[in-house]
């Protein structure tokens, strides 16, 4: 299942102190480690969606659902003691989604901004860059495969240390790609899965702050 927060105007700082003794010690120390108030903010969201996600599929009522991390491959995160259970987490500026799923799994959301040339060359493969830079929206077309590679890294624990431009449609041809796009931002998932958006009232509910 998919779990998307939008609404994060409505985090004010009062909203993000409270939410940040339901993190874990580990996920504090996380926040902690952004420099921008936004970043840690949507930091701490991804991580009560996740506990939301555990309660809601799994019953981890209480603290069962305070989980902390383990890190494989390049820093890929899996739930430490939670054996069988999988997820991803990402964020951008309008808003935080958590994937959770029973196999491997990948997700990522981007803002739709502009981009640099050179970030293109980087990560882009020759046809890629073509199509990019002659679409009548390239910023769109840019986003989508930006968060299209991401979210394939981040599924196979590749890291932004990879060759990005080796990440291709071809290379991900086995995959079910669920891509959800809006005025504001791409978000792709390497698994097609229900979506549900959750609402900062929802989270109150069930985590309790």
């Amino acid at each position: 299942m998919l779990y998307l927060f939008e609404d994060m105007d409505k985090v004010t700082q009062g909203v993000y102190e409270a939410m940040l003794p339901r993190l874990s010690d580990q996920r504090c120390e996380k926040v902690k480690s952004y420099r921008g108030e936004t970043d840690k903010k949507l930091c701490a969201v991804s991580y009560l969606l996740l506990r939301y996600a555990l309660i809601e599929e799994y019953n981890m009522t209480g603290r069962r659902s305070l989980v902390d991390f383990e890190y494989i491959k390049n820093e890929k995160p899996v739930l430490r003691g939670c054996e069988g259970i999988y997820f991803n987490m990402s964020h951008c500026i309008c808003g935080a989604v958590c994937a959770l799923s029973d196999q491997n799994i990948g997700v990522d959301i981007q803002d739709i901004r502009p981009f640099r040339d050179s970030v293109l060359d980087r990560i882009a493969a020759p046809d890629e860059k073509a199509r990019v830079l002659a679409s009548s929206n390239p910023q769109r077309d840019f986003c989508r495969l930006w968060s299209f590679k991401e979210c394939i890294s981040k599924l196979r624990g590749g890291g932004l240390a990879e060759d990005f431009s080796k990440i291709t449609e071809k290379t991900a041809e086995n995959l079910e790609i669920m891509v959800l796009e809006n005025e504001r931002y791409i978000l792709t998932c390497s698994e097609k899965m229900p979506l549900i958006k959750i609402t900062l009232t929802q989270l109150r509910c069930v985590i309790g702050f």
